[in-house]
């Protein structure tokens, strides 16, 4: 996807450049400055896409704050919906990004064999009959199909009905060819059509350099005086020649090549429109290439001593925005707290505001430090609970039907998941005394405290325990609301740089998928983590490489607790996560 943007990107800048010069640069007689622009223009469009332009929009703070951060995610439920599941059918979409890059392939393919074919050709008519030396540059007989030509330092010269001044008067013009190395410049802009076959402006580069070269040497090789029999020999001369890579003496419109010839030379004041270039070469930079934030140094390390003698390292850490922190540690560690960057409209805006206010406001009160207090007791903890009375399920007050069981003069309130509401329903009733551990949980405004069994104990036998998922999904990844990427699974397949950074890994999903990420050297360290290793991975811009395989260049985040972030990607990281 990042190629194929590439080069629409690069198309694009040839179509701005390519305009330009059609419509203002080639009715100019600067043939020189024409052929340079041409070229120059036409390798910039493969530049200005690849530029990254660093853009300092930090704003410093005038003072490090320090930094006190929870490294949880946070576990608020929010209005809007946080994960979007993939389809699980079994039928995979047409991919049509495999279809345009195979088409692409063999496009560029069939003009590269059809380049080599030419050269082929070329170096096979090198052993045609040699007609004169002159200097480094052969001229031989050419044919009927070749006609008179050049490339390189070779001449082809079909001097079949010819008189001897108009032949000598063709070594003139293509030796000028030779000597103004116009050969390279064709070499260039065909193997750029190879890249850009799909790009109608390639073509027309191709065109124009071509007419420059003639209108060029024709320039030069009439002089001032022999105009009418140097346009005489044109006319002598003209046929249709498609040669695809030799300069052809009559390939180009001998009406545009007489109009050329006879034109008065352009005013030298006018080469003041070539300064134009200048502004168009910085719009297409802030069209087209990568305009990023000037990057910041994560930290800056002062060592000094304690009152009692201790060496202490202290690490003021650099975060966007101007603000930052002080970690005393060996490695820096970023545990704020995050949520996703959601795009809202404004009355869902309005909505989000008006409950973040009531949460801050519920915060506050004692039932919200009751029910935390009663929370904190249960979690993770196999307890004694007895079964008090039913709850019924009420929907607009999200309570869900379950068992009210207490312990130490605590209330909760018992569900399950995964349908097996019915099978307590059946075994429980009020008056029993459980012994049961907490596996989910959860409380809000006006709704009870609500656990979720791992296990449940009555007279000594076990009658529940949560169950397993129905089945192995059947997905490499999920959604997150915004957008990121994100799986489970275990990193393999490690390899390093000679530094011992990582440069890739492969995360295993359990059902077969495999997810190969690239880091740039600099990328932060993932020193904690080893192959095997169960992760949480978050990423962007997947490229679908395989049946059950894909590769990531722009990872988010990688993590070995669900619970947490762990370590970030600063370059994509902050583009879809905010403080919470």
């Amino acid at each position: 996807m990042k190629t194929l943007i590439y080069l629409l990107q690069v198309s694009a800048c040839t179509g701005i450049f390519y305009s330009f010069y059609y419509l203002f640069l080639r009715r100019l007689t600067f043939f020189t400055l024409n052929r340079w622009y041409l070229l120059a223009t036409l390798l910039l469009s493969f530049v200005i896409p690849a530029l990254t332009i660093p853009l300092n929009t930090t704003e410093v703070s005038p003072i490090m704050q320090p930094v006190a951060f929870v490294q949880q995610m946070q576990t608020v439920q929010q209005p809007e919906t946080t994960i979007i599941q993939a389809s699980a059918d079994n039928v995979e979409p047409f991919n049509w990004m495999v279809l345009i890059r195979d088409v692409y392939i063999t496009m560029a393919i069939t003009s590269v064999v059809h380049l080599l074919v030419t050269l082929t050709l070329f170096f096979r008519r090198m052993g045609n009959k040699k007609l004169m030396q002159i200097g480094n540059v052969k001229v031989l007989k050419g044919s009927k199909k070749l006609g008179n030509s050049s490339f390189l330092n070779v001449i082809f010269i079909n001097d079949d009905e010819l008189e001897p001044e108009e032949i000598k008067q063709i070594i003139t013009h293509e030796m000028l060819h030779v000597k103004l190395m116009h050969s390279a410049d064709r070499l260039i802009a065909r193997v750029i059509q190879i890249v850009l076959w799909f790009n109608p402006f390639a073509y027309c580069y191709i065109r124009s350099i071509e007419e420059n070269h003639e209108f060029e040497v024709d320039r030069i090789a009439a002089g001032k005086d022999d105009k009418g029999i140097y346009a005489t020999l044109l006319f002598k001369l003209a046929v249709s020649g498609q040669s695809y890579l030799f300069h052809g003496f009559s390939k180009v419109s001998l009406k545009t090549r007489i109009t050329m010839l006879f034109n008065k030379p352009t005013s030298n004041m006018k080469k003041i429109i070539y300064l134009l270039i200048l502004p168009m070469v910085v719009i297409s930079c802030l069209a087209f290439a990568n305009l990023s934030p000037k990057e910041q140094p994560f930290y800056t390390i002062t060592r000094h001593k304690s009152p009692d003698g201790i060496e202490l390292e202290t690490r003021k850490i650099i975060l966007p925005h101007g603000k930052g922190g002080v970690d005393n540690s060996n490695t820096y560690q970023d545990t704020a707290k995050f949520r996703q960057k959601v795009k809202r409209t404004p009355a869902r805006q309005r909505e989000y505001d008006k409950y973040k206010t009531e949460q801050k406001a519920y915060q506050q009160t004692d039932d919200y430090k009751q029910k935390t207090e009663a929370l904190k007791e249960a979690m993770n903890n196999t307890l004694t609970y007895k079964v008090t009375g039913f709850t019924n399920a009420d929907k607009s007050k999200q309570i869900k039907e379950g068992f009210t069981v207490s312990t130490n003069n605590k209330e909760f309130t018992l569900t399950t998941w995964y349908g097996q509401s019915k099978l307590l329903k059946n075994l429980l009733k009020v008056g029993d005394e459980i012994q049961l551990k907490v596996f989910l949980a959860g409380y809000g405004k006006g709704r009870p405290v609500e656990i979720e069994p791992a296990f449940v104990i009555k007279d000594g036998k076990e009658i529940y325990r949560i169950a397993e998922a129905a089945k192995i999904p059947d997905y490499a990844f999920l959604y997150e609301a915004n957008k990121v990427r994100f799986t489970n699974g275990q990193v393999t397949n490690i390899q390093k740089y000679p530094n011992g950074k990582w440069k890739s890994a492969v995360v295993e999903v359990v059902n077969g998928y495999k997810i190969k990420f690239n880091l740039k050297p600099n990328a932060p360290d993932f020193k904690d983590i080893e192959s095997g290793d169960h992760v949480t991975f978050r990423f962007v811009h997947e490229v679908k490489t395989g049946a059950k395989e894909y590769t990531v260049n722009d990872w988010v985040s990688l993590s070995t607790d669900i619970k947490d972030y762990g370590i970030k990607n600063p370059d994509y990281f902050y583009k879809f996560y905010e403080k919470g």
